[in-house]
């Protein structure tokens, strides 16, 4: 059976993903293994650790897994796996849960059709162990592995929402009202935009080149209190978190707003 390969582009990242720097070109390796694709995602993990807070580089390894485009970015010092799945921002994850990932995402082969039995096959000796028992075996541990690696995926993040109390109507409209705009994570490819109306709905969406908008996703928000401080409740749900009238904190990421 072919062995499965990858489709990966390396971004501001040297081809062996040890080295990450803005005048890196795109790195396009359309046939890796998934063992050499475990290699750039552990050197991956090991530049994050060393990239300053402020480089101008946005290292990232995106690999195409069937219809779909799985991206690896580094954010503080951290992988950081996006997908159309993830919340923006995306989850923080190991190595191996990110390779169990992209195992889940990959084309099916279609299995090899059944060659036709000899009409005069030669009596197989008896086995010591029944065939139905080994069969039975196998699918227990199929099953078992398969349901492991949904569960490490799909398991809710680390960081428990914060006890909140919702604000009255009246209270959460002043306080969308006061932060209705348009906020930034920066302007780079990669960066995050976020839109807030005063009616609740939020905007969310992905830079590409030149600012150009790759992915949008919209939710809605109410006005809370977490901490005696006020917040927006996402209907995720998760806490908008407010650090000044000019930024935000929503999953992880920092938001500025954008200068008028």
């Amino acid at each position: 059976m072919a062995t499965q390969t990858y489709h990966v582009i390396l971004h501001h990242l040297s081809p062996d993903a040890k080295v990450a720097s803005a005048a890196q070109p795109d790195h396009d390796l359309p046939t890796i293994s998934i063992e050499k694709l475990r290699e750039l995602l552990v050197a991956l993990a090991a530049t994050a650790a060393i990239l300053p807070a402020r480089s101008a580089a946005s290292p990232e390894i995106r690999v195409k897994a069937g219809k779909d485009t799985l991206t690896v970015r580094v954010t503080e010092g951290q992988l950081r796996f996006v997908s159309w799945e993830t919340k923006a921002g995306g989850v923080g994850l190991t190595v191996d849960q990110i390779i169990a990932r992209v195992h889940l995402s990959a084309p099916r082969a279609e299995p090899a059709p059944k060659r036709p039995a000899r009409m005069h096959a030669p009596a197989e000796a008896p086995e010591k162990i029944p065939r139905w028992i080994k069969v039975s075996g196998l699918i227990i541990a199929i099953v078992s592995i398969n349901c492991t690696s949904v569960w490490m995926l799909l398991k809710p993040p680390p960081d428990l929402l914060s006890e909140f109390e919702l604000l009255p109507a009246g209270a959460s409209h002043d306080l969308l009202a006061s932060l209705a705009g348009d906020y930034e994570t920066g302007t780079r490819e990669g960066d995050r935009r976020l839109t807030i109306q005063s009616d609740g709905a939020l905007q969310l969406s992905k830079y590409g080149q030149r600012r150009a908008v790759l992915e949008e996703n919209t939710k809605t928000a109410r006005g809370a209190l977490t901490s005696g401080k006020p917040a927006l409740l996402t209907d995720d749900p998760y806490l908008l978190e407010i650090k000044d009238p000019n930024t935000v904190v929503l999953y992880g990421d920092t938001y500025k707003r954008k200068s008028l």
